[in-house]
């Protein structure tokens, strides 16, 4: 599949096989629960009329016990366990688009190597692998927010061949479209806002800085330099 960037760069889209990008969701689990995040389901147990312990998993609907010390060491599993699925999630996501960007776009490099100093200026490090700095490219250079998404739909349809229809493509890149639409509004909604904040702070901070001007008699102003009349 053929997509033209905003830039007139041609790129290759190419599928990959679902369960690879399963894979790499895999792999980033599996790294999380190497570091030791709590990212499983933290568990609490409780004696039974018999006397024996019974374990069950904590929710929302039990993080309250009678015991305020067992509540509040339950609210804190359910805290840490809620964030590190989050990050988790995150995670996993941009390590599906890095590798999805990396091999299923395929797209001649520039010649000139004017790219590379701007973003390696940003604090971008240029690596040396040929699909790393492609992905540098795509990523940091060349795509927007709006392609990226569009990519990434447009692979996953690739990834399913005909079990998508066109009808089912072209729904999928309305909705994205949509999507981005929104989320630009209000990214640039709130870059006004804040600089008009920024703007009118500056203005207020000017404005006690400037002397106050002195009046004499009659309410006329007079000049720091001026002689008193009269």
């Amino acid at each position: 599949m053929k997509f033209m960037t905003d830039k007139n760069v041609e790129l290759e889209l190419t599928a990959i096989p679902p369960v690879l990008l399963e894979r790499v969701e895999i792999e980033v689990e599996n790294r999380f629960e190497a570091d030791g995040e709590p990212i499983n389901t933290p568990t609490f147990q409780l004696e039974t009329v018999g006397g024996d312990l019974q374990t069950f998993e904590l929710t929302e609907k039990n993080l309250n016990p009678a015991d305020p010390k067992d509540a509040e060491l339950r609210q804190a599993q359910w805290n840490a366990y809620v964030n590190a699925r989050g990050r988790l999630r995150m995670a996993q996501t941009e390590a599906r688009l890095k590798f999805l960007l990396t091999w299923g776009v395929d797209v001649d490099l520039p010649e000139d190597d004017k790219w590379q100093k701007l973003v390696k200026a940003a604090g971008v490090p240029i690596p040396e692998d040929k699909d790393e700095l492609r992905f540098v490219y795509l990523w940091y250079h060349l795509l927007t927010p709006f392609e990226v998404k569009r990519i990434s739909v447009d692979l996953d349809m690739l990834a399913y061949g005909k079990a998508v229809s066109q009808e089912d493509v072209d729904t999928f890149h309305q909705n994205t479209e949509d999507s981005i639409r929104l989320a630009a509004r209000a990214v640039i909604a709130r870059s006004v806002s804040n600089i008009s904040a920024a703007v009118a702070k500056e203005a207020q901070a000017q404005s006690v800085q400037q002397p106050t001007a002195e009046r004499g008699e009659g309410g006329a102003v007079v000049e720091p330099d001026a002689e008193p009349v009269g």
